[in-house]
C-alpha cells in the first residue's frame, strides 16, 4: 500500500467505525458517553458540528429527513468525506468531474468553505 493511500484508508476507517458504533448507541440517549460540545456547554450557542452524532446516526438508521435536521451541513459532509477517502483509495481523478467550476472557486476551495462554514454557523444561532 502506497504511503499516499493511508490518510484515505485512515479517513474512511474512522468514518466507518463512528457509523457502526453509532448504528448501536443513539447519542440522545447515551448520556455520559457522547462529549459535550464546549461552545455549547460554555454559551449555549450551537457550533458547526453540534448535531453531528446524531445526524450521522440518523444517517446510519436511514432516516434522512431527521439527519438533515440535526445538521445540514453535516448531512452533506459526512458522505462527501466517504465519497472522497473511496475514490483516493482508487484514484478516482475528481477534477475532471468539476471541470465546469472556475479555476478561481476551485482554487481558493479552502476559502470559500471557511466562509460557509461560519455563515452557516451564524445562521443556525440566529434563526
Amino acid at each position: 500500500m502506497q504511503f499516499k493511500k493511508l490518510k484515505y484508508w485512515a479517513i474512511l476507517l474512522f468514518l466507518l467505525s463512528w457509523m457502526a458504533y453509532l448504528f448501536f448507541f443513539n447519542p440522545e440517549s447515551a448520556d455520559g458517553i457522547y462529549p459535550k460540545c464546549i461552545l455549547k456547554a460554555t454559551t449555549g450557542l450551537d457550533c458547526p458540528g453540534c448535531g453531528s452524532s446524531r445526524c450521522a446516526y440518523d444517517i446510519v438508521h436511514l432516516d434522512f429527513w431527521a439527519a438533515f435536521k440535526h445538521n445540514p451541513l453535516a448531512f452533506i459532509a459526512i458522505p462527501s468525506l466517504i465519497i472522497y477517502a473511496v475514490g483516493g483509495i482508487f484514484n478516482v481523478n475528481f477534477e475532471r468531474y468539476f471541470r465546469f467550476i472556475p479555476v478561481k472557486i476551485r482554487s481558493n476551495f479552502s476559502s470559500i468553505l471557511l466562509v460557509v462554514v461560519v455563515i452557516f454557523t451564524i445562521l443556525r444561532n440566529v434563526l
